[in-house]
């Protein structure tokens, strides 16, 4: 039975070892609407699990205030990647000064780099 002050969206799961796990899951329409995170094992440890999970939900409530807000690249998922490297220029200056007429064969030859597999299977 959940206690009083039980954080939202944890789940208490009773194993078959006689254990109780502790999980985090988001509802989901969140999921749905692009929160990132999912499903979470909390451990076994009672106070652990209830910290975390406060955490967690402090995130998502962060995120869903966030929702309309206009997101700066550097905050997002995928920092520091290729991808990322050439959305940033796409947003700079530099990008609006390549011509409407050289702005196709840019977009061609992004799309060569981002999408060519590396021998050890990575992009």
């Amino acid at each position: 039975m959940k206690p009083v002050s039980w954080p939202r969206y944890v789940i208490e799961k009773a194993l078959p070892s006689g254990r109780t796990a502790y999980y985090w899951n988001p509802p989901n329409r969140d999921l749905k609407a692009g929160f990132t995170l999912r499903r979470e094992s909390l451990g076994f440890d009672y106070s652990a699990a209830i910290a975390r999970a406060n955490e967690l939900n402090r995130h998502l409530d962060d995120w869903r205030k966030g929702r309309g807000l206009d997101k700066a690249l550097d905050l997002q998922p995928g920092f520091g990647t290729l991808e990322w490297l050439v959305e940033r220029y796409k947003r700079s200056r530099a990008w609006e000064k390549v011509s409407k007429r050289s702005r196709y064969e840019y977009e061609r030859a992004f799309t060569l780099v981002l999408t060519h597999r590396t021998r050890s299977g990575f992009f």
